[in-house]
């Protein structure tokens, strides 16, 4: 069954599929190569952003897909839905930065497929979107900031 890892960044812009590539291919330690294959969105230039990627892990039996979404309605959406969620539970920092986001990562995983190499990858890939984009994570276990300490544990 899928878990999706939502990541909720205050920057919209300044990720390149060829830097995104580049530097999320570092936290691979496996012998085979990722593969990565950007979705087609004619409304977005691929030098800055882009809309969504599917990551082919070697030996994973399902493939690790990411959606960056940046459309107001939705990521107004999924910030009421986290922040209903998290009700008292959520520190002023943590609001504070939901209602300031604009531009949202939703990452879906099969985590029955994964092995321990398979979470440190995902976890590389989290804290680097976070940094990048000035954003946080959050997960069905909690949410955390950008070098993934724990803000809220659930």
């Amino acid at each position: 069954m899928s878990q999706f890892v939502n990541i909720f960044c205050r920057k919209v812009a300044g990720l390149s599929q060829e830097e995104f590539v580049n530097q999320v291919s570092e936290f691979w330690y496996g012998d085979e190569e990722l593969a990565f294959s950007f979705s087609d969105d004619g409304d977005v230039d691929p030098s800055v952003r882009w809309s969504a990627v599917v990551i082919t892990i070697p030996e994973i039996g399902r493939p690790v897909t990411v959606k960056w979404d940046v459309d107001r309605d939705a990521v107004s959406t999924l910030v009421d839905e986290t922040l209903e969620e998290l009700g008292d539970d959520a520190p002023t920092g943590v609001g504070k930065h939901l209602q300031a986001v604009r531009s949202v990562f939703g990452i879906e995983i099969f985590p029955e497929t994964f092995e321990d190499d398979t979470w440190e990858f995902l976890d590389l890939m989290e804290a680097f979107l976070a940094r990048h984009l000035d954003g946080i994570v959050v997960t069905d276990d909690g949410v955390y900031d950008q070098n993934l300490k724990p803000l809220v544990e659930r």
